[in-house]
């Protein structure tokens, strides 16, 4: 084997081997109700198959792409792995899911798989961003769910903050001999 061919099958095999089980709990926790909710209007029995076969295809699907998150967490370069992870790979995987729900003859669930795209480019940025974070993380040296759980208020204010950071950062006025001087996000020297 080539070089690229065994690192290639060594990136596979980690994530087929890792059972990423936080992100599977977390992702089947969250989404099913989100199906029950979109269709309850249609009577409790589609609700409950919706919410079903939501909680079943997120537990097997976010827990590899849970693994596939924490192996490129550190790529570089940075935007191009948060376009793969946030973008590429949950438009992948939308396609599978509506392909499954079709399959098994789920009812009534346009509104579910609108919310469902939203909330799948949403909770990837968002894994991407814990992960880079160190939490959310599987396997060796990771921590506790109950550790992850406990750090998420803070996580989630900074991800929600990035924004408002990075534009205050561009516009800051920084201290600059004589009177101040304007800086465009970098702080001159």
């Amino acid at each position: 084997m080539t070089g690229y061919e065994t690192r290639s099958y060594e990136v596979s095999a980690s994530v087929f081997q890792r059972r990423y089980w936080k992100s599977a709990l977390l992702s089947a926790l969250f989404r099913a109700p989100i199906f029950f909710a979109a269709s309850a209007s249609y009577g409790a029995l589609l609700a409950l198959e919706g919410a079903g076969v939501e909680a079943i295809f997120n537990a097997a699907g976010a827990g590899l792409y849970g693994a596939f998150l924490q192996n490129i967490r550190k790529a570089k370069p940075a935007w191009l792995a948060w376009l793969v992870a946030a973008w590429l790979v949950p438009a992948m995987i939308q396609l599978c899911e509506n392909s499954f729900h079709y399959a098994v003859g789920t009812s009534r669930l346009h509104r579910g798989i609108i919310i469902s795209i939203c909330l799948s480019a949403a909770s990837a940025t968002f894994n991407l961003f814990a992960m880079q974070r160190g939490s959310l993380l599987s396997g060796p040296g990771s921590e506790t769910l109950l550790n992850d759980l406990g750090n998420m208020p803070r996580l989630i204010l900074d991800f929600v903050l990035i924004v408002p950071r990075k534009v205050s950062g561009f516009f800051r006025v920084e201290p600059g001999g004589e009177g101040e001087e304007f800086c465009w996000g970098e702080k001159r020297t």
